[in-house]
């Protein structure tokens, strides 16, 4: 069996209220969990849901379904943004933001702005101070992760652990695990 990932724990949790365009496909479900899987049961109009636990920078999703494209038009398929929908516990809004300029949908329980740079409490210039405060903590206590996760990876500026996982978009400080940050606050699975 492949390995069990955050997302299949969602999508056996997870019900979801279909918007109106979307009606069409109710009860029209397979599980695929590989490109060829899609490409073996995909017919012209098939929605492909991509299903995980976190849209954060949105560039896995945008990766995915890039792949799965290129895969099945490869294979004789063509397929267009419509036949793609993401949907998630929870996500970052730069990323919905990001799938959304693609137009791709993407649909989450539980949607959050950067944890500082959106915070509206505080005025831009307390923003700022606090942005740079983060990044000199880093700098003290998470040195390595700094050229690809500082402030989260892309920046996302999330403070969040989702089943005991925490994801790459939450502020390294809370996650990475170096010797000066010898018991981080959350879990991050390698």
């Amino acid at each position: 069996a492949p390995p069990s990932k955050s997302c299949d724990f969602i999508f056996r949790i997870r019900q979801i209220d279909y918007p109106v365009k979307y009606q069409p496909y109710a009860g029209k479900i397979v599980i695929c969990t590989t490109p060829q899987d899609v490409e073996s049961n995909f017919i012209d109009g098939t929605l492909v849901v991509l299903w995980d636990d976190l849209v954060g920078s949105g560039e896995t999703a945008f990766t995915a379904i890039a792949g799965i494209q290129h895969y099945l038009y490869v294979n004789g398929k063509t397929t267009h943004e419509n036949n793609y929908v993401v949907v998630s516990m929870c996500a970052m809004q730069g990323g919905i933001d990001i799938l959304q300029y693609f137009n791709l949908d993407c649909f989450a329980d539980n949607i959050y702005g950067k944890a500082i740079s959106d915070d509206i409490r505080y005025s831009a210039a307390e923003r700022a101070q606090r942005i740079s405060f983060m990044q000199s903590a880093e700098k003290k206590v998470v040195r390595k992760a700094l050229k690809e996760y500082s402030l989260g990876f892309e920046q996302s500026e999330a403070i969040l652990s989702i089943m005991d996982r925490c994801p790459n978009n939450t502020f390294p400080i809370y996650w990475f695990k170096s010797q000066h940050n010898v018991a981080p606050i959350f879990y991050r699975q390698k």
